[in-house]
């Protein structure tokens, strides 16, 4: 089952797969293309998983991280 502390990693990741800079649904795309089952077993995360990645994504965009 997926947790909020597994999507950071999962955006870096969609980011280094898309060339280092995304758009935030291509993002998300991604991160449903390759974490599908694991979205759909993880209750409140799965409906949430768009605005929970948001999060993640702008750490690296602002922060550099």
């Amino acid at each position: 089952m997926a947790t909020k502390e597994d999507l950071p990693d999962w955006v870096l990741t969609a980011l280094i797969a898309n060339g280092g800079s995304s758009r935030l649904i291509d993002v998300a795309k991604y991160i449903w293309l390759h974490h599908e089952v694991e979205l759909r077993g993880s209750g409140d995360l799965f409906l949430n998983g768009n605005t929970i990645c948001a999060g993640p994504l702008l750490n690296y965009v602002v922060l550099g991280k």
